[in-house]
């Protein structure tokens, strides 16, 4: 409620035949919200497409560029906890849809710092929503480009997907929240 009161009506999200009704999560409704006519939205945590799907439909003037750890990359044994999918099944709700075409996949190795410059390339992001792997250093990096890619704009959103419930993510936000004391706000 508070967040409608401060923002207007959320956008409705009508589930169909190809994306589940989950999609339509507070996180989500915020980013659409927030997002509205701030330019290309960068996702970091693609999965199966359904969050990348929702918000090219809904940004329809937007470019969405969704990234994803390259399953091949990963050393064995390493993120047994995380939810990593061949790369054939990543992103496929939204192959094959109208909104594939302002759509750009883009598959990342799983540790080192991302490529901002190439991801420059590809977009002029006024919003990132972080929904990656949800280890503190997964959840670090995936900011830290995304703080890089927003402020070349000068401004944007970012909002973060489970920022109470997986460990890294609440963990990060509070020592941000430390260090910029009113900067971040708990939609």
């Amino acid at each position: 409620r508070e967040f409608c009161d401060r923002y207007g009506k959320l956008p409705i999200l009508e589930p169909s035949n190809d994306f589940h009704a989950y999609t339509s999560g507070l996180d989500l409704q915020c980013l659409l919200r927030l997002c509205d006519g701030r330019g290309d939205v960068i996702e970091f945590g693609t999965a199966r497409g359904q969050t990348t799907l929702v918000i090219a439909r809904h940004l329809s003037y937007s470019r969405v560029v969704t990234l994803d750890v390259d399953k091949d990359l990963v050393e064995p044994g390493a993120y047994q906890a995380c939810d990593l999918r061949p790369k054939n099944e990543v992103g496929e709700y939204f192959h094959d849809t109208p909104e594939a075409e302002r759509i750009t996949q883009v598959f990342v190795h799983p540790s080192g710092p991302h490529d901002t410059a190439t991801l420059c390339r590809l977009g002029e992001f006024g919003a990132a929503f972080i929904d990656s792997l949800h280890t503190y250093t997964g959840v670090a990096r995936d900011t830290s480009a995304a703080v890089s890619l927003l402020t070349k704009r000068g401004r944007g959103v970012l909002i973060w997907d489970d920022a109470k419930y997986k460990s890294g993510v609440p963990i990060l936000l509070a020592q941000i929240d430390k260090a910029m004391p009113g900067r971040l706000e708990n939609l």
